[in-house]
């Protein structure tokens, strides 16, 4: 366990960014956002960001190969490069969550080698939430405000930030920035859990369960009258998934546009999963503009980054142009 005065923060941040890329949770206009860390950025008081730590490892657009054609023929170019190692500060604990549950998805077999090469890389540094909202139900899943997952956890308590390493990764971190930092023990924080725990209690959703859907049939809630009203005031899962929501499955779409009929790039846009079902391969040829468009929907647990490629190929070689 360590701790620094929080007035020394920069100390801290110059520190880790002297090793590693480092993010941190900063005011742009009227939201908080995460942004690179430089002297003289600071911290947001918000809560939380507008948008959340997934972008780090889903962006909204990325490219997954380059795709040449010659007399008909198809060579993939392999375009990914090893991510530089990078660390995000100030996740809570509702966010934090969300790359366990992202990991049983796309670090299970096939492992998608684009999401594994971030999350290789990324180190977080969550934030217990001090002062949570009268809006936070995270306890109802089993989600700890006040002792939040993550590589390292951070605890702001008085003018004083504690950290504790979770993991190799975390444990690495703090070895590398311990010059700024004092060893503390555990009485501190232990405090502030219980303090934390209290006012999760007595908050207005702090009884809110959903082990009673664990028995049941998930289909009778989904086609349920209720959503009919509250989904008038829905993002839409399509651009919640993709843009929004930490937690929320994400998917790929590639898609592939050869121009001149000779090179293109397959981009990844990931997407919410209600708009995926099966692997479908359109190709329209127009002979006055020569241009190829490949259009891909890929199914989201059973095909991944790896082997889009490989479908394209084999989708492309087969082709019959008009």
């Amino acid at each position: 366990m360590y701790k620094i005065a929080f007035g020394k923060i920069s100390a801290l941040f110059n520190a880790i960014s002297s090793v590693e890329k480092l993010y941190v949770p900063t005011d742009k206009d009227d939201i908080a956002v995460f942004a690179e860390y430089r002297d003289g950025v600071e911290l947001t008081q918000k809560l939380n960001t507008n948008r959340s730590a997934k972008d780090f490892f889903f962006p909204q657009t990325e490219n997954l190969y380059d795709v040449k054609m010659k007399d008909k023929k198809i060579e993939i170019t392999d375009t990914r490069e090893e991510c530089e190692d990078f660390v995000i500060f100030g996740v809570r604990a509702c966010d934090v969550r969300s790359f366990s549950i992202l990991d049983k998805v796309y670090l299970a077999d096939p492992i998608d080698s684009y999401y594994k090469n971030r999350r290789d890389h990324g180190t977080i540094i969550s934030l217990a939430c001090g002062r949570p909202e009268e809006t936070c139900f995270c306890q109802s899943f089993g989600i700890n405000a006040a002792d939040p997952e993550g590589d390292v956890k951070a605890w702001k308590i008085g003018d004083e930030l504690y950290l504790q390493g979770a993991t190799d990764k975390g444990n690495a971190l703090l070895e590398k920035v311990s010059s700024v930092l004092e060893s503390a023990d555990e009485k501190a924080v232990d405090d502030a859990k219980s303090a934390i725990n209290a006012v999760m209690k007595k908050l207005p959703l702090a009884k809110v369960s959903f082990e009673h859907m664990k028995d049941n049939d998930l289909l009778d809630y989904f086609n349920s009258d209720k959503w009919s009203g509250l989904s008038e005031a829905c993002l839409g899962c399509g651009t919640f998934a993709r843009l929004v929501s930490a937690t929320i499955f994400a998917s790929l779409i590639p898609e592939t546009v050869l121009k001149s009929s000779d090179a293109g790039t397959a981009v990844c846009i990931p997407t919410s999963r209600r708009w995926l079902t099966a692997i479908r391969v359109q190709l329209n040829f127009s002979a006055s503009d020569k241009d190829l468009c490949t259009s891909l929907c890929i199914s989201p647990i059973t095909i991944t980054a790896n082997s889009v490629a490989s479908a394209a190929a084999d989708a492309l070689q087969n082709a019959r142009f008009q």
